[in-house]
């Protein structure tokens, strides 16, 4: 079916996306990401699924990073909407509350941004017995690095090193300890 296949297709592009980010090829980057959320439309012209309103939350927040302020002004929110939308079809969606939970971290307070909120989000998160490692290591990753933006050493450190457990030598992991000194 072609709406099952823009899905994946849109999947693929979007984690290319963090590849040309991560080789400094940030033009092909956009382009990925646009190409993802492109896919990700096809695929729910067949019908609403939970994960394809995540996938565009997705890649909308990375394509935010992009372009100008207007641009975040008007297609910011829309983070927010497109994965309140998955999280209503889907409330047990792990991924799309936790780009719910990013976009109240990283939003200016004007467009919504609220730390205590993105928290509660994240330790609601936390608190799920069955999380996969992908999942479990994003949660911890993200608490460790709010507690240390809050000057919280000791919560970032306990985060942050599970998150460690998970995945032993990411440099991720790494450059965090090191930006925060801890």
């Amino acid at each position: 079916m072609a709406c099952d296949r823009d899905y994946w297709r849109a999947q693929v592009a979007y984690l290319y996306g963090f590849v040309e980010q991560g080789e400094d090829r940030s033009k092909e980057a956009e382009r990925r990401f646009t190409e993802g959320y492109e896919l990700a439309e096809s695929a729910l012209s067949c019908g609403e699924f939970s994960d394809g309103y995540r996938l565009l939350a997705d890649t909308q927040a990375q394509l935010l990073m992009f372009n100008g302020l207007l641009y975040k002004m008007n297609f910011g929110p829309k983070v927010r909407d497109l994965a309140e939308k998955a999280l209503e079809l889907d409330p047990d969606n792990t991924k799309a509350r936790l780009t719910l939970a990013l976009y109240y971290k990283n939003a200016p307070a004007i467009a919504g941004g609220n730390e205590k909120t993105a928290l509660e989000i994240l330790h609601g998160i936390e608190k799920r017995r069955v999380l996969e490692p992908l999942d479990r290591f994003s949660v911890n990753m993200w608490l460790g690095i709010s507690y240390a933006e809050n000057k919280n050493g000791f919560l970032a450190r306990k985060y942050i090193s599970q998150a460690r457990e998970i995945f032993p030598g990411n440099t991720w992991l790494e450059e965090i300890l090191t930006e925060h000194s801890l």
